[in-house]
């Protein structure tokens, strides 16, 4: 009975309709209020993809969910073939209850870092997730553009309005320069596949799965250019080598939540981008650039990897946490195989989640030794606040891929999908897998580090008497806590079961 009143379009707008409330000038102004519908309408919307994804049919080969706006009897920008048309498979509607997961999880911890203009903050956080639903759920290209342009506005605001200091501005608008640019080269690629399509085929449209690259009609430079649009479009959102610095830098200046959100959305798009464009659009020329794709991959991983075992500020380890299983992604995408498909989605879902947990760890810490987040100056602080260290020991072994926690099912395949992928010669699967594992043991050793330099070793007196965390940080944990587990130990009847329609696409559509 309840599927009757599931729809993507009330997804995406309830986002929209939270933010333009509370805009409204008769709203109240008090901050406990403001926060408090923030925080209702973005649990409403969890609660709505929850849904969607509960009713889901996974034995359905495509989508499962479709709709299309209409605009009186007119469809939306007909003259170049887009139209309003949204769908959900088994892949996206996982990225969508995770960007619905995450929002929840930052505007929760909001309060401890966003004390002026919390009318536009809140308003700004709704519409950057509703232009995420929006893309996620694109069933056109042109619409997956849009949306895209949408959410890089609120994401700019965000960015320079609440930083503490102005000494970044420099690096800001860089930051936003490389997002614009990476836009404009997706928004470039859209446009080409649409009228070169309209020219070979005399079929103007803009829908995904009417755009499927043939490489009998297509020229081979035509293809080789487009997809190089995409990829470089894509990979500027993940912030992998030579981008990471940048990257870094913004992360690491900028409040807690909003860095929370922007280190954890940038790397759904990218990875969504990649599967949805380069490779289902372009899989014979992903295939052949896929080893030049992992090669990159595995310098970004050894670079971020071992930054991560030598940098001392906590928030700067936590986003080259991030960079480096960003880097596993992407190889085990390039893997090319049943096993390495399911993880490399998996582990994008286990990474969103376990750096959403150290983000708000570190921002408990922040609040209570008054934004002291360098190794050097913090230390034994599991004596003072034990809960914290407990949940902080939980998410750190579900960083080192611990059994029965949510990424280790995501590191077995992608180790699995690795030693098999028929990519170069075999000697290339055996050093892939090398990297692997000395990365596997450098994030150890780190992460190790990270837990035992803040919470055991070098006891500092001076946050003797500090307070454990408050109740609404333990919920927040608690909740990260049961969703670390729930998924470590239901792998298989959860994420794989959703994602198994996507990969039997995949395979059927490289042969394997």
């Amino acid at each position: 009975m309840i599927e009757k009143f599931l729809s993507i379009k009330a997804l995406i707008l309830i986002p929209i309709i939270g933010c333009i409330i509370i805009l409204l000038p008769f709203f109240p102004k008090d901050s406990k209020v403001i926060r408090r519908f923030a925080k209702g309408v973005s649990f409403i919307n969890l609660l709505y993809a929850i849904c969607l994804i509960a009713y889901f049919n996974p034995e359905l080969y495509g989508v499962s969910y479709e709709e299309t706006f209409k605009f009186g009897t007119s469809q939306w920008l007909s003259c170049m073939g887009a139209t309003f048309t949204f769908s959900l498979d088994g892949f996206s509607i996982l990225f969508v209850n995770l960007t619905c997961f995450i929002t929840f999880i930052v505007l929760c911890f909001s309060k401890y870092f966003i004390t002026s203009r919390q009318k536009l903050y809140y308003s700004l956080i709704l519409i950057t997730l509703s232009a995420i639903l929006g893309l996620l759920c694109a069933k056109d290209a042109i619409l997956f553009v849009c949306f895209c342009e949408l959410q890089i506005v609120p994401l700019y605001f965000l960015n320079t309005l609440w930083s503490s200091t102005f000494e970044n501005t420099k690096s800001k608008i860089k930051f936003f320069v490389t997002s614009f640019f990476s836009v404009s080269l997706i928004c470039l690629a859209v446009l080409l596949l649409v009228y070169y399509n309209f020219k070979v085929t005399n079929n103007l449209t803009a829908n995904l799965q009417n755009l499927n690259i043939n490489e009998l009609i297509y020229t081979k430079a035509f293809q080789t250019f487009v997809f190089i649009c995409f990829l470089v479009g894509f990979l500027l959102r993940l912030g992998i080598f030579p981008f990471h610095k940048l990257f870094i830098d913004n992360i690491k200046n900028i409040p807690m939540p909003i860095s929370t959100l922007m280190l954890t959305f940038e790397q759904i798009i990218g990875i969504y981008g990649l599967y949805r464009f380069n490779l289902l659009i372009f899989p014979e020329i992903f295939r052949l650039s896929s080893m030049y794709i992992i090669i990159l991959s595995l310098i970004n991983l050894i670079i971020s990897t071992t930054k991560a075992y030598i940098d001392t500020n906590i928030k700067s380890v936590v986003t080259l946490f991030s960079l480096s299983n960003v880097s596993l992604i992407l190889i085990s995408m390039c893997a090319l195989n049943e096993f390495s498909i399911k993880g490399s989605i998996i582990y994008t879902i286990s990474n969103a989640i376990i750096i959403t947990g150290l983000m708000t760890v570190i921002a408990a810490i922040a609040r209570k030794t008054n934004n002291q987040l360098e190794l050097k100056d913090l230390g034994g602080l599991a004596i003072s606040m034990p809960r914290l260290f407990n949940f902080a020991a939980i998410i750190s072994f579900a960083q080192m891929n611990i059994p029965f926690l949510i990424s280790f099912a995501g590191l077995f395949m992608i180790m699995i999908g690795v030693i098999n992928m028929d990519i170069g010669t075999n000697w290339f699967a055996v050093l892939s897998m090398i990297i692997i594992l000395l990365y596997v043991f450098l994030n150890y050793i780190s992460t190790l580090r990270f837990l035992n330099k803040i919470f055991l070793v070098n006891y500092n007196d001076k946050y003797k008497k500090i307070n454990d965390i408050s109740i609404n940080e333990f919920s927040i944990l608690l909740l990260i806590f049961i969703t670390i587990l729930f998924f470590g130990v239901f792998t298989g009847s959860s994420i794989v079961k959703t994602v198994e329609t996507f990969t039997i696409i995949v395979s059927d559509l490289f042969g394997v």
